[in-house]
């Protein structure tokens, strides 16, 4: 079945007249004809939740909103952008406005960007928080007829969305392209965050390689595997899906996206132009992040709590007390024992060999303390490697992987829509409601820890004898 799949180009099927919503009454007018027959008028969608209706909800084959539930009426409103962003998947790209610069908060961002970088032309005077996207897709070749991921949102010191611009042009609010400019934001925003930060920085470049490295350098009876085992659970089988699904040309993921062939495979087999920008990608621990968020957030009168940041910081802090009080119970509460069992420790560094090894395409992707030479030589450093990794394959995890609740309406946001219009066509629709199933989909899982007084606690272990 795969095979068929690969074998089948990508057609959008702009020009058939097929993969068109009915005007008004949900039935095609004309008849269909095909060879040696003529089919009778049938049902259409007269718009992109008609698709969710009949084909999944029906079914109940499509998940229930997770966090983001705003009643249909107000989807289109300012307000459920500015809580998009502020409150939902687009809270890590906000960029503050201090003095001129902008602070990047992102714990997956781009190579070559200093961290404070001097302010965008054209950024209305008062903005204070800017999302921007400009410059990272234009390079990137599209399908015929496919509009392109792009843009830049700026916001007040209160969270109050002022102006959009999307390739090279600005607009504000009443101006006539107002509403179809944030279906292109929002859009283009979410398309970026599940390709990039949810797919490939998430699942690939931290979970695929922690897991890999757990089973593979841990014995089953090393109190790391036990550790780390509920972190890690399924997550060989989701991505091994994810590799077949939606990383190779033709599949899934390339007809959901605006991207030629050329952006998923090379012209000699390789990465595409898609794929290849992920050697660019760095990671940066949430707590700088968070120190900066706080000191920017001084300095904005008005600023608003982002929950990203204000709950993100009270789970991590969670996490690091849990795996202090893990290390400290595998090898010693003292210092100087605890590095010197763990340097003993020929499993734990074989561990952290292996990790590094799985992100050789990308070395540059973790901070250098996170490498075996520092991570393994000192419980502190080591203590907070486990923290950022486990952190993000539950936390962030679920603040970028939660796209179902946008996609259930096509015209709020759409991984890919036909130049000019806002809302994915019905083909495109149907293929994107089967996306948020089709290989991301969340396991059930172990139990963590047990829960002590409120606080997590490590189940039972021995002390590991180095």
């Amino acid at each position: 079945m795969v095979d068929k799949i690969l074998e089948n180009k990508v057609d959008d099927d702009f020009g058939s007249g097929r993969n068109e919503y009915a005007s008004g009454s949900g039935v095609l007018s004309q008849e269909r004809t095909q060879p040696q027959c003529t089919l009778p008028a049938i049902s259409a969608p007269a718009k992109s939740t008609d698709v969710r209706n009949a084909y999944f909800d029906r079914y109940g084959l499509y998940q229930t909103v997770l966090h983001f539930d705003v009643p249909a009426g107000e989807l289109q409103s300012d307000k459920t952008l500015e809580r998009f962003v502020f409150e939902a998947i687009g809270a890590h790209h906000l960029e503050p406005i201090v003095d001129g610069k902008l602070i990047n908060l992102s714990p997956i961002s781009i190579a070559g960007l200093p961290k404070e970088r001097t302010a965008l032309p054209h950024c209305p005077q008062d903005a204070r928080y800017v999302v921007r996207m400009e410059g990272l897709f234009e390079k990137t070749p599209l399908r015929t007829g496919m509009a392109n991921w792009g843009g830049n949102a700026f916001f007040t010191a209160t969270g109050n969305i002022l102006a959009i611009q999307y390739f090279g042009k600005t607009v504000v609010k009443g101006d006539k392209d107002w509403e179809a400019y944030k279906f292109f934001f929002r859009s283009s925003l979410s398309g970026m965050v599940t390709a990039f930060d949810h797919l490939v920085s998430t699942h690939i470049l931290v979970s695929n390689a922690l897991a890999v490295a757990s089973q593979e350098a841990l014995t089953e009876d090393h109190p790391l595997r036990h550790i780390l085992t509920p972190h890690t659970w399924a997550t060989l089988k989701i991505n091994m899906q994810a590799s077949t699904v939606l990383f190779p040309k033709n599949m899934l993921l390339h007809r959901v996206v605006p991207f030629a062939d050329e952006a998923f495979e090379a012209a000699d087999g390789g990465d595409g132009k898609l794929w290849a920008m992920t050697s660019g990608l760095r990671f940066t621990k949430f707590m700088d992040l968070y120190a900066k968020y706080v000191e920017s957030k001084g300095k904005i009168t008005g600023a608003p709590e982002i929950p990203f940041f204000e709950d993100g910081a009270l789970l991590h802090k969670t996490f690091h007390d849990y795996f202090k009080s893990v290390v400290a119970l595998i090898y010693s509460e003292d210092a100087t024992q605890c590095t010197s069992k763990l340097i003993a420790d020929e499993r734990a560094q074989a561990f952290l060999k292996n990790f590094w090894s799985q992100t050789e395409g990308t070395p540059d992707f973790y901070p250098a303390e996170f490498k075996p030479e520092e991570a393994g030589k000192d419980c502190g450093k080591f203590t907070d490697l486990l923290t950022e990794l486990v952190f993000h394959v539950t936390g962030i995890h679920k603040h970028v992987g939660t796209v179902a609740d946008f996609f259930r309406d096509t015209s709020f946001c759409a991984t890919s829509w036909k130049e000019g219009e806002t809302s994915a066509r019905p083909k495109q629709t149907m293929l994107m409601l089967q996306r948020p199933g089709s290989a991301l989909r969340a396991n059930p899982l172990p139990a963590v820890c047990l829960i002590s007084g409120g606080r997590l606690r490590p189940p039972p272990l021995q002390r590991l004898k180095v």
